[in-house]
Protein backbone atom coordinates (compact mmCIF):
# COMPACT_ATOMS: atom_id res chain seq x y z
CA UNK A 1 0.00 0.00 0.00
CA UNK A 2 1.28 3.96 -0.65
CA UNK A 3 2.02 4.97 2.92
CA UNK A 4 1.16 8.30 1.98
CA UNK A 5 -2.78 6.72 0.73
CA UNK A 6 -2.15 5.02 4.22
CA UNK A 7 -1.45 7.66 6.52
CA UNK A 8 -4.43 9.51 5.15
CA UNK A 9 -6.25 6.41 6.77
CA UNK A 10 -5.42 7.91 10.26
CA UNK A 11 -6.66 11.93 8.84
CA UNK A 12 -10.03 13.19 9.04
CA UNK A 13 -12.28 13.50 6.02
CA UNK A 14 -12.04 16.45 3.56
CA UNK A 15 -15.57 17.58 2.29
CA UNK A 16 -15.02 18.73 -1.03
CA UNK A 17 -18.38 20.49 -2.23
CA UNK A 18 -18.19 21.36 -6.13
CA UNK A 19 -20.57 24.30 -6.67
CA UNK A 20 -22.18 24.50 -10.52
CA UNK A 21 -24.55 26.98 -12.13
CA UNK A 22 -25.50 24.99 -14.67
CA UNK A 23 -27.01 21.56 -13.33
CA UNK A 24 -26.76 20.14 -17.26
CA UNK A 25 -23.26 18.29 -18.50
CA UNK A 26 -20.79 20.93 -19.92
CA UNK A 27 -17.16 21.46 -19.92
CA UNK A 28 -17.01 22.72 -16.30
CA UNK A 29 -18.76 19.37 -14.96
CA UNK A 30 -16.05 17.42 -17.13
CA UNK A 31 -12.91 19.49 -15.68
CA UNK A 32 -14.03 18.95 -12.24
CA UNK A 33 -14.52 14.82 -12.71
CA UNK A 34 -11.43 14.80 -13.86
CA UNK A 35 -10.28 16.43 -10.24
CA UNK A 36 -12.57 13.91 -8.55
CA UNK A 37 -11.26 11.05 -10.40
CA UNK A 38 -7.72 12.33 -9.17
CA UNK A 39 -8.45 12.69 -5.58
CA UNK A 40 -10.29 9.68 -4.80
CA UNK A 41 -7.16 7.42 -4.39
CA UNK A 42 -6.85 9.48 -1.24
CA UNK A 43 -9.53 8.20 0.98
CA UNK A 44 -9.00 11.44 3.28
CA UNK A 45 -11.35 13.01 0.63
CA UNK A 46 -15.12 13.04 -0.05
CA UNK A 47 -17.12 15.31 -2.11
CA UNK A 48 -20.49 16.01 -3.43
CA UNK A 49 -21.94 17.84 -6.49
CA UNK A 50 -23.86 21.20 -6.12
CA UNK A 51 -26.24 22.61 -8.59
CA UNK A 52 -29.13 24.62 -9.65
CA UNK A 53 -31.89 22.47 -10.46
CA UNK A 54 -31.16 18.58 -10.19
CA UNK A 55 -29.06 17.24 -13.03
CA UNK A 56 -27.57 13.87 -13.95
CA UNK A 57 -24.61 14.25 -11.70
CA UNK A 58 -26.09 16.52 -8.77
CA UNK A 59 -26.25 15.51 -4.93
CA UNK A 60 -27.83 18.26 -4.06
CA UNK A 61 -30.37 20.47 -6.28
CA UNK A 62 -30.46 24.73 -5.44
CA UNK A 63 -33.05 27.03 -6.99
CA UNK A 64 -32.78 28.13 -10.31
CA UNK A 65 -34.90 30.91 -11.16
CA UNK A 66 -33.38 32.06 -14.70
CA UNK A 67 -35.21 29.42 -16.04
CA UNK A 68 -38.54 31.26 -15.95
CA UNK A 69 -36.61 34.87 -16.42
CA UNK A 70 -33.11 36.28 -15.79
CA UNK A 71 -34.19 39.14 -13.89
CA UNK A 72 -34.77 36.63 -11.70
CA UNK A 73 -31.17 36.15 -10.81
CA UNK A 74 -30.75 38.46 -7.77
CA UNK A 75 -33.62 36.98 -6.08
CA UNK A 76 -31.96 33.31 -6.67
CA UNK A 77 -28.64 34.52 -5.46
CA UNK A 78 -30.53 35.51 -2.11
CA UNK A 79 -32.82 32.29 -1.45
CA UNK A 80 -29.51 29.47 -2.38
CA UNK A 81 -27.27 31.65 -0.40
CA UNK A 82 -30.44 30.62 2.48
CA UNK A 83 -30.43 27.45 1.17
CA UNK A 84 -26.78 26.72 1.77
CA UNK A 85 -27.33 27.85 5.39
CA UNK A 86 -29.99 25.57 5.95
CA UNK A 87 -28.66 22.49 4.62
CA UNK A 88 -25.16 23.28 6.70
CA UNK A 89 -27.76 23.72 10.01
CA UNK A 90 -29.05 20.41 9.09
CA UNK A 91 -25.87 18.68 8.47
CA UNK A 92 -26.63 17.74 4.98
CA UNK A 93 -23.66 20.16 3.90
CA UNK A 94 -20.90 19.68 6.64
CA UNK A 95 -18.96 23.10 7.77
CA UNK A 96 -16.23 21.53 9.34
CA UNK A 97 -13.35 20.32 7.64
CA UNK A 98 -15.06 21.41 4.10
CA UNK A 99 -13.87 23.50 1.00
CA UNK A 100 -16.24 25.31 -1.37
CA UNK A 101 -15.12 24.70 -5.29
CA UNK A 102 -17.47 27.46 -6.65
CA UNK A 103 -17.57 27.65 -10.81
CA UNK A 104 -18.19 29.90 -12.62
CA UNK A 105 -17.79 34.29 -12.39
CA UNK A 106 -21.84 34.65 -11.68
CA UNK A 107 -21.77 31.61 -9.21
CA UNK A 108 -21.85 34.06 -5.99
CA UNK A 109 -24.36 32.08 -3.79
CA UNK A 110 -21.78 29.42 -2.48
CA UNK A 111 -19.45 32.26 -2.31
CA UNK A 112 -22.18 34.40 0.16
CA UNK A 113 -22.79 31.52 2.26
CA UNK A 114 -19.03 30.48 2.65
CA UNK A 115 -18.02 33.48 3.49
CA UNK A 116 -20.80 34.07 6.42
CA UNK A 117 -19.31 30.62 7.76
CA UNK A 118 -15.92 31.18 7.42
CA UNK A 119 -15.49 27.92 4.82
CA UNK A 120 -12.49 28.13 2.45
CA UNK A 121 -12.99 28.67 -1.21
CA UNK A 122 -11.85 27.95 -4.35
CA UNK A 123 -13.52 29.92 -6.85
CA UNK A 124 -13.01 28.99 -10.77
CA UNK A 125 -13.36 30.89 -13.27
CA UNK A 126 -14.26 29.01 -16.86
CA UNK A 127 -15.11 31.97 -18.88
CA UNK A 128 -15.11 35.75 -19.84
CA UNK A 129 -18.29 37.46 -19.90
CA UNK A 130 -17.67 41.02 -19.63
CA UNK A 131 -20.95 41.59 -17.75
CA UNK A 132 -20.59 39.16 -14.94
CA UNK A 133 -18.02 41.45 -13.48
CA UNK A 134 -20.28 42.94 -11.36
CA UNK A 135 -21.29 39.87 -9.92
CA UNK A 136 -17.63 38.98 -9.58
CA UNK A 137 -16.64 42.31 -7.62
CA UNK A 138 -19.80 41.24 -5.11
CA UNK A 139 -18.23 38.13 -4.24
CA UNK A 140 -14.49 39.36 -4.18
CA UNK A 141 -16.00 41.93 -1.51
CA UNK A 142 -16.98 38.83 1.05
CA UNK A 143 -13.86 36.94 0.15
CA UNK A 144 -11.87 38.73 3.11
CA UNK A 145 -13.87 36.84 5.16
CA UNK A 146 -12.25 33.36 4.79
CA UNK A 147 -9.56 31.58 2.80
CA UNK A 148 -10.10 31.45 -0.44
CA UNK A 149 -8.08 30.75 -3.75
CA UNK A 150 -9.06 32.19 -6.92
CA UNK A 151 -8.63 29.97 -10.29
CA UNK A 152 -8.86 30.59 -14.00
CA UNK A 153 -8.51 28.54 -17.20
CA UNK A 154 -6.83 31.89 -19.14
CA UNK A 155 -4.89 34.83 -18.80
CA UNK A 156 -8.39 36.87 -20.52
CA UNK A 157 -9.82 35.82 -17.47
CA UNK A 158 -7.99 37.33 -15.00
CA UNK A 159 -8.28 40.70 -17.41
CA UNK A 160 -11.65 40.33 -17.77
CA UNK A 161 -12.69 40.05 -14.08
CA UNK A 162 -9.83 41.69 -12.91
CA UNK A 163 -7.94 38.79 -11.00
CA UNK A 164 -4.28 39.91 -10.69
CA UNK A 165 -4.23 37.60 -7.15
CA UNK A 166 -5.61 34.02 -9.52
CA UNK A 167 -3.54 30.94 -10.53
CA UNK A 168 -4.06 30.11 -14.04
CA UNK A 169 -4.55 26.05 -13.96
CA UNK A 170 -4.83 25.09 -17.85
CA UNK A 171 -8.20 22.61 -18.74
CA UNK A 172 -6.15 18.85 -18.92
CA UNK A 173 -5.96 17.69 -22.80
CA UNK A 174 -4.93 14.89 -23.81
CA UNK A 175 -3.19 15.08 -27.05
CA UNK A 176 -2.45 11.53 -28.04
CA UNK A 177 -6.62 11.54 -28.26
CA UNK A 178 -6.32 13.54 -31.07
CA UNK A 179 -3.34 11.53 -32.84
CA UNK A 180 -5.02 10.70 -36.17
CA UNK A 181 -4.05 7.20 -37.42
CA UNK A 182 -2.98 7.66 -40.78
CA UNK A 183 0.84 8.26 -41.74
CA UNK A 184 0.28 10.39 -44.85
CA UNK A 185 -1.85 13.56 -43.98
CA UNK A 186 -1.58 15.33 -47.02
CA UNK A 187 -2.73 12.30 -49.05
CA UNK A 188 -5.77 11.51 -46.94
CA UNK A 189 -6.78 15.24 -46.89
CA UNK A 190 -7.02 14.87 -50.63
CA UNK A 191 -8.64 11.51 -51.40
CA UNK A 192 -11.02 11.28 -48.73
CA UNK A 193 -14.09 13.96 -46.80
CA UNK A 194 -13.73 14.98 -43.70
CA UNK A 195 -16.80 15.13 -41.35
CA UNK A 196 -17.39 17.63 -38.97
CA UNK A 197 -19.82 17.59 -35.98
CA UNK A 198 -20.40 20.31 -33.51
CA UNK A 199 -22.42 19.88 -30.30
CA UNK A 200 -22.13 23.35 -29.10
CA UNK A 201 -25.22 26.24 -28.90
CA UNK A 202 -25.24 29.00 -30.78
CA UNK A 203 -23.31 31.62 -28.25
CA UNK A 204 -20.56 33.42 -29.10
CA UNK A 205 -18.52 32.12 -26.17
CA UNK A 206 -18.40 28.83 -28.08
CA UNK A 207 -16.39 30.02 -30.89
CA UNK A 208 -18.69 29.01 -33.92
CA UNK A 209 -17.43 32.16 -36.26
CA UNK A 210 -13.98 30.74 -35.76
CA UNK A 211 -14.86 27.04 -36.83
CA UNK A 212 -16.73 28.92 -40.14
CA UNK A 213 -13.77 30.65 -40.96
CA UNK A 214 -11.34 27.26 -40.33
CA UNK A 215 -13.66 25.88 -42.79
CA UNK A 216 -13.78 28.51 -45.50
CA UNK A 217 -9.98 28.14 -45.89
CA UNK A 218 -10.16 24.22 -45.76
CA UNK A 219 -8.85 23.09 -48.89
CA UNK A 220 -10.01 19.06 -48.33
CA UNK A 221 -13.48 17.98 -48.48
CA UNK A 222 -15.83 18.15 -46.12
Amino acid sequence: MDPQKKSNNHREKIYLYHFFLDHRLGGQHAYTKTIINEILNYQVFTYKIITTKKGELTDIPLINLRHFWFGLYPIEVIINTILILVFVFHSKIKRHNSIFHIHGAANIAPVFAASFLKIPIVWHFHETVSTFLPLVKAGKYFLTRTKHRLVTVTEKAIEVYQLNEADIISSPVDSNYWRHPFKNSSSYLNNNVFKIVCTANLNPLKGQDVLLKSIFGFKGKW
